[in-house]
Formats: structure tokens, C-alpha cells, sequence
């Protein structure tokens, strides 16, 4: 019997805050950036992220529509340490890495993407972020 799994939760309005037309940002960590629905790539490991890029704005402009998963499974650009079923946080490039005490649990990782640039798929879990004990 084939079946359709949950359908993830995205930020609804959610723009771009900075230049997000590069492919290499799809699939990273993004946060808001204090102006409205504005997001921008996560740029230190305590960040607090709210969600995933789903794919580069359509334009470098500043408020371009963008898809960002905050609940749910999707890929990952993998910073090189990803193991199956580890807490995940942000890099300081937005790409995941295993959460360490203190840093922002953003989800779990469900495949390892086995390299740096690489993707895992993960879980995320950012309607309500907790901190790593």
C-alpha cells in the first residue's frame, strides 16, 4: 500500500533579508534577521535558526519569497560530522553539525550525508527551539 508521509511545516511569508540566489545556500540553516519575515543564513554556531532553506530566491534582491521548512524532514548540507540519530545545531556557514551543550537543538539526524557538502536528511524541529544540555 503506498502512502504519503507528513507534509513538513514552512514559514509562511518568509522572505529573503540578504542575497539567497546562490545555489550553494539551498538546504542550509537560516534565522530571522530582526526585520519583519526576513531571513538570512545562519552565520555563528549559537544562532538560533528557524528553519531550512528549501531552494536559492529567485533573485539577489532583498524580499524575495523564500520556502523555509521549520518542522519536519528535509535535506541538509552536511558540515562533514553528521552521524545518525545525533542532536543537530547550525555551523557558522549554516550547514548542520552535531549539537554540543549550550547550542540550539535544532533537530536529529536521520541519514548522514558522510562529507562536508554532502547532504544528510534530518528533522527538524524549530516551531519552539531548545537548548542542548
Amino acid at each position: 500500500m503506498a502512502f504519503e508521509g507528513q507534509q513538513p511545516v514552512k514559514r509562511i511569508g518568509a522572505v529573503s533579508g540578504a542575497d539567497l540566489s546562490a545555489a550553494s545556500v539551498q538546504y542550509k540553516f537560516v534565522k530571522y534577521n530582526g526585520t519583519g519575515q526576513q531571513v538570512i543564513l545562519c552565520s555563528g554556531v549559537n544562532d538560533v535558526p528557524c528553519g531550512v532553506l528549501q531552494a536559492p530566491a529567485p533573485t539577489s534582491a532583498v524580499g524575495q519569497p523564500v520556502e523555509v521548512v521549520a518542522v519536519g524532514q528535509t535535506k541538509l548540507q552536511d558540515g562533514g560530522t553528521l552521524t545518525a540519530g545525533c542532536v543537530v545545531a547550525t555551523t557558522a556557514s549554516g550547514q548542520g553539525q552535531p549539537a554540543v551543550s549550550g547550542q540550539i537543538a535544532a533537530g536529529s539526524c536521520d541519514v548522514i550525508g558522510g562529507a562536508a557538502n554532502a547532504y544528510a536528511v534530518v528533522t527538524v524541529n524549530l516551531s519552539a527551539p531548545s537548548i542542548k544540555a
